[in-house]
């Protein structure tokens, strides 16, 4: 939990509203929100496989930020639904990037 933890606040940048030594509770910009558990029972749900997502709206921006804290993002591709790059935290799940495409009026 605590490499968790410090990889969430102090790596992504998210704040924590509530934790204690099996969980944490993090918010981040928007009210997007975060809850780590400890021990999770992933041997109930063995197939699972989960990615968070953040919208970003200058995502060269955010994989820059991100490198400078020492995290490896995959280069950006460009998809129709928008530009996304992904890395993964301490315990290998993957979380993405997404800069939607911007909408003319």
């Amino acid at each position: 939990m605590p490499k968790m933890l410090s990889f969430y606040r102090d790596i992504l940048g998210l704040r924590v509203g509530f934790s204690n030594a099996g969980f944490a509770e993090l918010s981040g910009a928007g009210g997007a929100g975060v809850a780590l558990h400890s021990g999770a029972d992933t041997a109930s749900h063995p197939d699972a496989d989960v990615m968070i997502e953040f919208l970003v709206d200058d995502i060269e921006a955010a994989v820059q930020e991100l490198a400078a804290r020492g995290v490896s993002v995959s280069p950006i591709r460009d998809e129709p639904f928008g530009r996304i790059a992904g890395f993964q935290d301490p315990e290998g799940h993957r979380i993405g990037l997404e800069q939607p495409p911007r909408r003319h009026r």
